[in-house]
Protein backbone atom coordinates (compact mmCIF):
# COMPACT_ATOMS: atom_id res chain seq x y z
CA UNK A 1 0.00 0.00 0.00
CA UNK A 2 1.13 3.61 -0.94
CA UNK A 3 2.73 2.98 -4.10
CA UNK A 4 -0.64 4.25 -6.21
CA UNK A 5 -1.92 7.66 -5.34
CA UNK A 6 -6.04 7.69 -6.59
CA UNK A 7 -7.05 11.12 -7.18
CA UNK A 8 -10.78 10.38 -7.53
CA UNK A 9 -14.06 12.55 -7.76
CA UNK A 10 -17.49 12.68 -9.79
CA UNK A 11 -16.79 13.28 -13.64
CA UNK A 12 -16.66 17.11 -14.55
CA UNK A 13 -14.94 18.02 -11.10
CA UNK A 14 -11.25 18.56 -12.46
CA UNK A 15 -8.96 15.83 -12.05
CA UNK A 16 -7.69 15.67 -15.51
CA UNK A 17 -7.42 19.33 -15.13
CA UNK A 18 -5.50 19.22 -12.34
CA UNK A 19 -2.80 16.87 -13.27
CA UNK A 20 -2.33 19.03 -16.49
CA UNK A 21 -2.44 22.01 -14.47
CA UNK A 22 -0.08 21.12 -11.76
CA UNK A 23 2.60 18.59 -13.81
CA UNK A 24 2.68 19.84 -17.25
CA UNK A 25 2.40 23.40 -17.43
CA UNK A 26 4.32 23.56 -13.43
CA UNK A 27 8.19 25.83 -13.97
CA UNK A 28 9.22 23.61 -10.74
CA UNK A 29 7.75 19.90 -12.06
CA UNK A 30 11.21 18.49 -11.72
CA UNK A 31 11.73 19.64 -8.27
CA UNK A 32 7.79 18.47 -7.39
CA UNK A 33 7.89 15.12 -9.25
CA UNK A 34 11.57 13.81 -8.74
CA UNK A 35 12.93 11.21 -6.62
CA UNK A 36 15.94 9.31 -7.47
CA UNK A 37 15.34 5.84 -8.89
CA UNK A 38 11.62 6.62 -10.11
CA UNK A 39 11.66 8.09 -13.66
CA UNK A 40 9.89 10.71 -15.43
CA UNK A 41 6.32 10.07 -15.27
CA UNK A 42 4.93 7.78 -18.59
CA UNK A 43 1.18 9.20 -19.26
CA UNK A 44 -1.86 7.84 -19.99
CA UNK A 45 -4.48 10.38 -19.91
CA UNK A 46 -6.20 8.82 -23.10
CA UNK A 47 -5.72 6.11 -26.03
CA UNK A 48 -5.44 7.56 -29.42
CA UNK A 49 -8.81 6.44 -30.46
CA UNK A 50 -8.69 7.02 -34.31
CA UNK A 51 -4.87 5.64 -34.99
CA UNK A 52 -5.23 3.79 -38.24
CA UNK A 53 -1.76 1.56 -37.69
CA UNK A 54 -1.07 -1.71 -36.08
CA UNK A 55 -0.25 -2.05 -32.22
CA UNK A 56 3.76 -2.10 -33.41
CA UNK A 57 3.17 0.99 -35.27
CA UNK A 58 1.21 2.56 -32.50
CA UNK A 59 4.63 1.57 -30.23
CA UNK A 60 6.77 3.07 -32.56
CA UNK A 61 5.27 6.88 -32.19
CA UNK A 62 6.58 6.72 -28.41
CA UNK A 63 9.95 5.38 -29.70
CA UNK A 64 9.24 1.88 -28.87
CA UNK A 65 10.79 -0.16 -31.48
CA UNK A 66 10.58 -3.67 -30.07
CA UNK A 67 7.93 -4.46 -28.32
CA UNK A 68 9.49 -7.90 -27.25
CA UNK A 69 10.44 -6.28 -24.21
CA UNK A 70 10.29 -8.89 -20.94
CA UNK A 71 7.70 -6.69 -19.62
CA UNK A 72 5.43 -6.36 -22.39
CA UNK A 73 5.65 -10.32 -23.03
CA UNK A 74 4.72 -11.06 -19.48
CA UNK A 75 1.98 -9.13 -19.34
CA UNK A 76 0.39 -9.02 -23.14
CA UNK A 77 -1.46 -12.32 -22.83
CA UNK A 78 -3.04 -12.12 -19.56
CA UNK A 79 -4.18 -7.81 -20.31
CA UNK A 80 -5.26 -8.28 -23.65
CA UNK A 81 -5.73 -12.23 -23.66
CA UNK A 82 -3.45 -12.18 -27.30
CA UNK A 83 -0.08 -13.17 -27.53
CA UNK A 84 2.95 -10.94 -28.98
CA UNK A 85 2.89 -12.02 -32.53
CA UNK A 86 -1.01 -11.62 -33.17
CA UNK A 87 -1.04 -8.21 -31.47
CA UNK A 88 1.63 -6.90 -33.23
CA UNK A 89 0.02 -7.28 -36.62
CA UNK A 90 -3.49 -6.22 -35.15
CA UNK A 91 -4.92 -3.01 -36.50
CA UNK A 92 -5.15 -0.50 -33.46
CA UNK A 93 -8.74 1.40 -34.32
CA UNK A 94 -10.42 -2.38 -34.17
CA UNK A 95 -9.27 -2.77 -30.10
CA UNK A 96 -12.06 -2.53 -28.44
CA UNK A 97 -11.88 0.91 -25.89
CA UNK A 98 -11.00 -1.67 -22.82
CA UNK A 99 -8.35 -3.03 -24.94
CA UNK A 100 -6.77 0.14 -25.75
CA UNK A 101 -6.58 1.37 -21.88
CA UNK A 102 -4.89 -1.93 -20.63
CA UNK A 103 -2.62 -1.73 -23.74
CA UNK A 104 -2.01 2.23 -23.20
CA UNK A 105 -1.13 1.29 -19.28
CA UNK A 106 1.75 -1.74 -20.81
CA UNK A 107 3.18 1.05 -23.12
CA UNK A 108 3.82 2.99 -19.87
CA UNK A 109 5.28 0.28 -17.92
CA UNK A 110 8.12 -0.25 -21.16
CA UNK A 111 8.93 3.02 -21.31
CA UNK A 112 8.34 4.28 -17.19
CA UNK A 113 8.88 2.66 -13.85
CA UNK A 114 6.30 6.15 -12.96
CA UNK A 115 2.49 6.13 -15.11
CA UNK A 116 0.19 8.77 -14.28
CA UNK A 117 -3.27 7.11 -16.15
CA UNK A 118 -6.84 8.34 -16.45
CA UNK A 119 -9.26 5.72 -15.39
CA UNK A 120 -7.55 2.83 -15.77
CA UNK A 121 -10.64 0.47 -15.18
CA UNK A 122 -12.27 1.74 -17.85
CA UNK A 123 -14.43 -0.14 -20.37
CA UNK A 124 -12.76 -3.36 -19.01
CA UNK A 125 -14.05 -6.29 -17.14
CA UNK A 126 -13.87 -7.25 -13.89
CA UNK A 127 -11.85 -9.86 -14.17
CA UNK A 128 -9.12 -7.40 -15.74
CA UNK A 129 -9.52 -5.02 -12.75
CA UNK A 130 -7.16 -7.42 -10.84
CA UNK A 131 -5.12 -7.66 -13.47
CA UNK A 132 -4.49 -3.94 -13.97
CA UNK A 133 -4.08 -2.98 -10.09
CA UNK A 134 -1.27 -5.25 -10.08
CA UNK A 135 0.37 -4.19 -12.60
CA UNK A 136 0.44 -1.23 -11.03
CA UNK A 137 1.72 -2.22 -7.77
CA UNK A 138 4.43 -4.44 -9.07
CA UNK A 139 5.28 -2.90 -12.27
CA UNK A 140 5.73 0.66 -11.41
CA UNK A 141 7.82 1.93 -8.42
CA UNK A 142 5.05 4.83 -8.69
CA UNK A 143 1.34 5.44 -9.74
CA UNK A 144 -0.45 8.36 -10.07
CA UNK A 145 -4.27 7.42 -10.97
CA UNK A 146 -7.71 9.51 -11.75
CA UNK A 147 -10.81 7.72 -10.84
CA UNK A 148 -14.43 7.99 -9.75
CA UNK A 149 -14.06 6.25 -7.12
CA UNK A 150 -11.96 5.19 -3.93
CA UNK A 151 -9.87 2.11 -3.90
CA UNK A 152 -8.38 -0.29 -1.26
CA UNK A 153 -4.97 -0.60 -1.60
CA UNK A 154 -4.33 3.38 -2.74
CA UNK A 155 -4.11 6.29 -1.10
CA UNK A 156 -7.17 7.73 -1.83
CA UNK A 157 -7.11 11.96 -2.11
CA UNK A 158 -10.36 13.57 -3.14
CA UNK A 159 -10.24 16.10 -5.99
CA UNK A 160 -12.33 18.46 -4.19
CA UNK A 161 -10.47 18.71 -1.07
CA UNK A 162 -7.65 19.11 -3.20
CA UNK A 163 -8.77 21.31 -4.82
CA UNK A 164 -10.08 23.59 -2.27
CA UNK A 165 -7.54 22.88 0.77
CA UNK A 166 -4.36 23.13 -0.69
CA UNK A 167 -3.70 24.92 -4.04
CA UNK A 168 -2.52 21.75 -5.44
CA UNK A 169 0.65 21.04 -3.63
CA UNK A 170 -1.32 17.69 -1.43
CA UNK A 171 -0.58 15.64 -4.83
CA UNK A 172 3.45 16.46 -4.63
CA UNK A 173 3.41 16.04 -0.71
CA UNK A 174 1.41 12.67 -0.93
CA UNK A 175 4.34 11.69 -3.64
CA UNK A 176 7.11 12.18 -2.12
CA UNK A 177 5.75 10.10 1.34
CA UNK A 178 4.66 7.79 -0.07
CA UNK A 179 7.16 6.76 -2.56
CA UNK A 180 9.98 8.24 -1.22
CA UNK A 181 10.02 5.36 1.27
CA UNK A 182 9.54 2.38 -1.14
CA UNK A 183 13.14 2.76 -2.58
Amino acid sequence: MGKIINIYGPSGTGKTQYITNNLFQRDNLDKNLVIPGVSPPAISLLPLPDFEGTVDEYFKIFDIEDIQHEKFDKLSLPMLNLPYELLKVRTYKMLSAGEKRRLDILRCSISSNFIIVDEPLSNSSANHHEKIFQILEEDFLAAIILSHTPYKNCLNLRIENIIRNDKGHLLFRAFKENFATLL
